[in-house]
């Protein structure tokens, strides 16, 4: 057994490390010698402290560390290290860029429910200091299922910070429990965007609607949503154009808000995920590696967080903003209809030779792999997106995996469109050329 890294202690050992001699540094610093979870909270420490100005690399960069340890078991062991490689280089990148807030003063609390209450009302009246003080504190008090509590409701409505807030709550949910409040932390700067614009939300639905079958219904619905054409980029002007043509209200009403049941709306989840995968193979393709990526992350945390806050209300919102989302990325993105099925023609090739031949290829391989061959599928594609630096890549990766095991009935479909993505970013980014750019994306 290996000794652990001595001195420093380990929430420090990334501090300060030069973006461009992450490999030299993580050699020189023994950081092979950390476990994952001591390297994870090591990343963790560095990219929870938000930063004064959002780009995308910031934005992503907390739920990207939390989907790279997810990944790391599924990881192949020759390729184990590039890809704790990876999770250091983006907390050496974060940290190198652009200037951080100040630290928050620290709130003394009784009882972290009692901090919970406390959050949800400096968030929704707009006090982003107090609100970030009172995350810190649930971080330390190690207050998860406070913390769930106390703001996920609002972050299934909210349109700040891309509307990732409650995609880093669910992971959160979903790491090992010996990550510890490092975890946790990571939500600082969701809550901080949250309290930063506490109005811009979905727009609430006026129309009345039921659907008697959600499975069926409401995939003949996202599959057929109208073409928009929103006024920008990014997911505010794609929800607005969405709303403003009226699709929320006229496609769906509240048709999952008004019928609270748990089984109806886990099937409704479930077939918004669905949709979402079949979007990846069959809509058009040139959003591949972002939009698309968003249309099943999004929808995805609204499901998982249902095992976390049970209750007919909570996941009646989700379904809801679930089947939304995938409505607002299809309609302003995608080709107007989807076919039930995806289209793939069969290929003979295993799965490593097929992700550099093209992305039909290897979601061709996946669509059609036998039943056993599909813990070696899941190595491969994880393997394939661990090693390389894009937070959408890894995020999708471990969503698809998760729906798959969620909804083996169609692990085929979740697999084929990890699959699809994969290979996009294995024919731009060769294996042999990704240590040569780990700073590629991270800006």
């Amino acid at each position: 057994m290996m000794n652990p890294v001595e001195p420093e202690p380990i929430a420090e050992i990334l501090s300060g490390m030069p973006p461009d001699q992450v490999v030299e540094s993580y050699r020189s610093r023994k950081l092979e010698a950390l476990s994952e979870t001591e390297l994870f909270r090591a990343a963790a420490h560095i990219v929870s402290q938000p930063k004064l100005e959002l780009s995308s690399f910031r934005l992503h960069a907390p739920l990207e560390i939390m989907a790279r340890y997810n990944l790391l078991p599924l990881v192949s062991p020759p390729d184990r290290d590039l890809a704790r490689i990876q999770m250091v280089a983006t907390a050496s990148h974060y940290q190198a860029g652009g200037e951080g807030v100040s630290p928050p003063e620290r709130v003394r609390i009784g009882r972290s429910s009692d901090a919970a209450v406390h959050l949800r009302r400096a968030v929704q009246v707009g006090d982003v200091e107090r609100a970030d003080a009172l995350c810190l504190s649930l971080a330390d008090a190690g207050g998860l299922q406070e913390l769930l509590d106390s703001i996920t409701d609002l972050t299934l409505r909210t349109l700040t910070g891309a509307a990732h807030t409650h995609i880093g709550l669910m992971l959160m949910t979903r790491m090992s429990s010996d990550a510890g409040h490092a975890a946790l932390g990571l939500a600082r700067a969701g809550v901080r965007s949250l309290a930063q614009a506490p109005g811009l939300n979905l727009k609430r639905v006026t129309t009345h609607r039921t659907l008697k079958d959600p499975e069926t219904e409401l995939a003949s619905i996202l599959r057929a949503v109208p073409v928009v054409s929103p006024r920008g980029p990014g997911m505010v002007a794609m929800m607005q154009a969405t709303e403003e043509a009226g699709l929320p209200d006229g496609l769906l009403g509240d048709a999952l808000l008004s019928n609270a049941d748990e089984v109806r709306c886990e099937s409704a989840l479930r077939t918004a995920c669905r949709i979402a995968a079949l979007s990846m193979l069959e809509d058009k393709p040139e959003p591949a590696k972002y939009y698309w990526t968003h249309c099943l992350t999004l929808p995805h945390a609204s499901w998982m967080l249902t095992r976390f806050l049970p209750g007919r209300s909570f996941a009646a919102e989700a379904a809801h903003t679930a089947a939304t989302w995938v409505m607002a990325i299809r309609a302003s993105h995608g080709n107007g209809n989807l076919k039930p099925m995806p289209e793939l023609e069969h290929v003979e090739m295993d799965l490593t030779e097929a992700l550099v031949h093209s992305p039909r290829a290897a979601a061709s391989v996946a669509w059609f792999a036998r039943q056993d061959e599909r813990p070696r599928i899941e190595q491969t594609i994880a393997t394939e997106a661990a090693i390389r630096n894009d937070a959408h890549l890894v995020k999708y990766t471990w969503a698809c995996l998760d729906c798959a095991a969620q909804d083996p009935a169609q692990a085929p479909l979740f697999h084929a469109a990890a699959a699809y993505l994969c290979s996009i970013w294995c024919i731009e980014q060769p294996k042999d050329g990704v240590v040569r750019n780990l700073g590629e994306g991270r800006g």
